[in-house]
C-alpha cells in the first residue's frame, strides 16, 4: 500500500508513511478480532463436552488454559515450523466436517420449507461471517514469500484460487446444510446445535 502511494499522484506520496502504519494497525485489529472469536469458540466447545461427563469448570478457566498454547503457536514466526500442528490440524478439520455433514444432513427438511433470502435486518451478520471466513487472508503475502515458486501463488490454478474456491465451496455447503437443517435456530458454529449426547 505505501508503495502504491509513494508511486501514485504527488499530494498521496506524502501519506506513503502514514498509509503504512495505518494498514498494519488495521491489520493488527482484523487480526485481534478474528482470534477473540477462537478465544470464546475453542472453550465453549470444550465445555459442551466436558459438561455432560459431571467436569464442571468454568468457562473464563477454559480461556485460560487454551491462552497457553495458541500464544506459544502465534509466537512462531518460521511458517515451516507449523507443518506438524497443521497437518494434524487438516486432518482433524476433515475428520470433523464429515462427522458434522453427516449428522447435520440426517432427516433434512424440504429445501422450500426455509425462506431462500433473509430480511435486510441479517445482512450485517452475513458481512461479518463472510469476512470472518476469510480471515486468513493476512497470511497470504507472507506464504507467498516463504514459496520456492511464487509466481505460481496467483495463477488461474494456482495455491491461492485452487485453495479458496475449496474453502468457498465447503462453507457453502457446510452452511446450506446446517440452515437447511435448523433454519432461523442455527447457532455461530452449527456443532452448538448439535445435542449434548455427542
Amino acid at each position: 500500500m505505501q508503495w502504491a502511494f509513494e508511486e501514485g499522484p504527488p499530494i498521496f506520496e506524502r501519506c506513503s508513511k502514514l498509509i503504512r502504519t495505518v494498514v498494519k494497525v488495521f491489520n493488527i485489529i482484523t487480526q485481534l478480532g478474528f482470534c477473540a472469536v477462537y478465544f470464546v469458540f475453542i472453550p465453549s466447545t470444550i465445555k459442551a463436552v466436558l459438561d455432560p461427563y459431571g467436569i464442571i469448570i468454568d468457562i473464563h478457566i477454559h480461556m485460560a488454559i487454551i491462552f497457553i498454547p495458541i500464544l506459544l503457536t502465534s509466537l512462531v514466526r518460521n511458517l515451516k515450523f507449523l507443518i506438524p500442528f497443521s497437518i494434524i490440524a487438516n486432518i482433524s478439520l476433515g475428520i470433523g466436517l464429515v462427522m458434522t455433514l453427516y449428522i447435520a444432513g440426517r432427516d433434512l427438511p424440504e429445501i422450500s420449507s426455509r425462506p431462500a433470502v433473509a430480511d435486510l435486518s441479517k445482512l450485517p451478520l452475513f458481512f461479518g461471517t463472510a469476512i470472518y471466513c476469510f480471515e486468513g487472508i493476512s497470511m497470504v503475502l507472507p506464504f507467498q514469500n516463504e514459496m520456492k515458486e511464487p509466481e505460481k501463488f496467483g495463477s488461474p490454478f494456482g495455491v491461492l484460487n485452487v485453495g479458496m474456491t475449496i474453502v468457498g465451496g465447503i462453507l457453502i455447503m457446510i452452511g446450506s446444510v446446517g440452515y437447511l437443517k435448523y433454519g432461523e435456530e442455527v447457532k455461530g458454529s452449527v456443532t452448538l446445535n448439535f445435542p449434548p449426547s455427542l
